[in-house]
């Protein structure tokens, strides 16, 4: 793996980590493996190096003390700013495969809500879509199909995460 692939899986997980969606055991395994993997920048191994039950307070204070090195924005969990971050990493892993579209919305739904982000809100009402195909002239596909168009707009709009 490149320095560049590695140090981007760390960055999605934080982000993830950020909205709940993935432990703090997560991160320092994700973390370690990019060190094993790559030769990568010193806050990669700093959190590589904290333990695997590692708390929460442990990640936010390694991220605080390397907040200048590491190229992203550096949010408190639960804050808007993360929350948004983290939908995007999620609409790229679906444009990469690595997540179906159906579980994208539903994702977008549980986790962004109606209402909340102008740009996001056809990944989240299309979840709503999903769950009524059955009622209507929509099929499965033709939502998935919806779905992948959103991806692809949505895909690069979110450039420093």
């Amino acid at each position: 793996m490149t320095r560049d692939g590695a140090v981007e899986d760390v960055v999605e997980t934080l982000l993830r980590w950020e909205v709940d969606e993935v432990s703090s055991a997560e991160v320092v395994g994700d973390a370690a493996r990019a060190v094993a993997d790559a030769d990568v920048d010193e806050w990669v191994v700093a959190l590589a190096c904290l333990p695997s039950d590692a708390s929460a307070n442990d990640i936010e204070d390694v991220l605080e003390r390397v907040a200048p090195d590491i190229g992203f924005p550096v949010v408190p969990k639960g804050n808007p700013e993360a929350v948004l971050a983290a939908a995007f990493v999620m609409v790229r892993r679906c444009a990469a495969g690595h997540i179906a579209e159906r579980d994208l919305a539903r994702w977008m739904h549980t986790v962004i809500g109606h209402d909340r982000s102008q740009e996001l809100e056809r990944l989240v009402v299309l979840d709503d879509v999903y769950d009524t195909v059955e009622y209507s002239s929509d099929t499965i596909g033709s939502v998935d199909a919806e779905v992948r168009g959103e991806v692809d707009r949505l895909a690069h709009l979110y450039p420093h995460v």
